[in-house]
């Protein structure tokens, strides 16, 4: 599911700090509706239909507003009261293109979530898939494809929406020269 972009390798170790106490979260989950679970950020309520448990719009980054724009991503703030994931989340900027025909143009900077989905019943041991949508690094968000099925067969799948064109790609010698933690530019959207 992972983009086939070599610069997409990055991700994966990136995102392990921030997964894994979602995925642990979501593997405790029973059967009941509108489940609230406890994660090291604090408490996540989600929702039930069809068989699945869903866990939308968990912010797993500080919004890369102000002086964030230009930087790698900072852990998200630990929630001081029960963090209701029940909508998508923003999707990152980027502007309406013809393969995306029902979405309209984002100029939302505060985009960086995930969203879990796994089988109601829980369970110990499942799989976790975790997908970055496509669309070439300028376009695309974690809901451009239906992951359902897969958790319906029994796995944990995670979509991940990220920094996009200008936004996280963006490569110049004054934005290297800003840099706090020596991180080059043109690479935000790989260390979401």
């Amino acid at each position: 599911m992972e983009n086939c972009n070599s610069n997409n390798r990055a991700r994966p170790r990136r995102m392990l700090s921030v997964l894994a106490p979602v995925v642990a979260m979501t593997l405790v989950a029973g059967a009941a509706a509108a489940q609230t679970v406890s994660a090291p950020v604090g408490p996540i309520s989600g929702t039930e239909s069809d068989g699945l448990s869903l866990y939308q719009g968990i912010p797993y980054a500080k919004a890369p507003v102000g002086d964030l724009r230009w930087a790698a991503p900072q852990p998200a703030d630990p929630f001081r009261e029960t963090f209701i994931a029940n909508k998508s989340g923003n999707e990152c900027v980027q502007r309406a293109i013809f393969w995306r025909p029902d979405k309209p143009a984002s100029w939302t900077e505060d985009c960086l979530t995930l969203t879990v989905y796994a089988p109601a019943a829980g369970g110990k041991n499942l799989p976790v898939l975790v997908g970055y949508h496509g669309g070439g690094s300028v376009n695309g968000a974690k809901t451009d494809w239906d992951p359902r099925e897969l958790a319906r067969a029994g796995n944990i799948v995670v979509t991940v929406n990220y920094r996009l064109g200008a936004i996280g790609y963006l490569a110049l010698a004054e934005l290297n020269a800003e840099s706090k933690d020596g991180q080059s530019s043109g690479n935000y959207g790989d260390l979401d």
